[in-house]
């Protein structure tokens, strides 16, 4: 299955809150995409905005806060079902 050529790919996405994460914390090498980013506080309340603004750039448009829940962004799996619903099902 192929992701239609309009589709904002997760990947950039993914790459980028990694990156984040490991600015702050240099000992992780890699994120398990089913690690609970809240629960583990590898995302605090800061890297939280900072992670919308990697997805809105992504996806190249703004998200509305108001319809977003903190599940959304548990893990790299949870914010690439609910933003990337297409790579979510290709990888699922």
């Amino acid at each position: 299955m192929t992701r239609p050529a309009a589709a904002p790919a997760f990947d950039p996405a993914r790459d980028a809150i990694v990156a984040l994460i490991q600015e702050r914390h240099p000992d992780i090498v890699d994120v398990d995409p089913a690690e609970d980013l809240i629960e583990t506080r590898l995302i605090d309340s800061l890297q939280f905005v900072e992670v919308i603004v990697i997805l809105e750039d992504t996806l190249g448009q703004e998200i509305d806060v108001a319809t977003l829940s903190v599940d959304d962004f548990r893990s790299l799996n949870a914010i690439a079902h609910r933003f990337f619903p297409t790579d979510a099902d290709i990888r699922a």
